[in-house]
């Protein structure tokens, strides 16, 4: 439990930075959070748009109760949802969503937190690796 919650934390800051660098250059983003209730914010750009999502993420709280298949049905896509889409989880997800979510917006890549690939993408601050026990490089 007390592992799976410093990874949620890696992944809320992953989000955050990722989202952020995309918007600081130009790119339309969007956010999916599995919260209870699930949090939304449509494609937007500009600097407004990373208050929006940067407030949103500041909401999300570590929860086990749903998963993306689970709430991935109550979810619209319009039109202005295509283009690439990288999925950030705590587990593997449902097969099944990513082809649906390759079909409605776009390619899909996966990153399974804690993995190898993550630690090569994200590497935690300080004071996240001190709360595993020490730094891994």
């Amino acid at each position: 439990e007390k592992k799976n919650r410093v990874l949620f934390e890696q992944t809320v800051s992953f989000a955050a930075t990722l989202l952020c660098h995309s918007l600081e250059r130009g790119y339309r983003t969007a956010l999916v959070c599995t919260n209870v209730p699930p949090m939304m914010v449509p494609p937007l750009s500009g600097r407004p748009a990373q208050l929006r999502i940067l407030k949103t993420l500041s909401e999300v709280e570590y929860q086990t109760t749903y998963s993306l298949p689970d709430l991935f049905n109550t979810w619209r896509f319009t039109g202005s949802w295509s283009g690439r889409c990288l999925v950030v989880g705590l587990s593997d997800p449902h097969t099944g969503v990513l082809k649906k979510l390759n079909e409605v917006i776009g390619p899909v890549q996966y990153f399974h937190v804690g993995t190898p690939e993550w630690r090569e993408l994200f590497i935690p601050p300080m004071y996240l690796r001190e709360a595993r026990g020490g730094a891994h490089d």
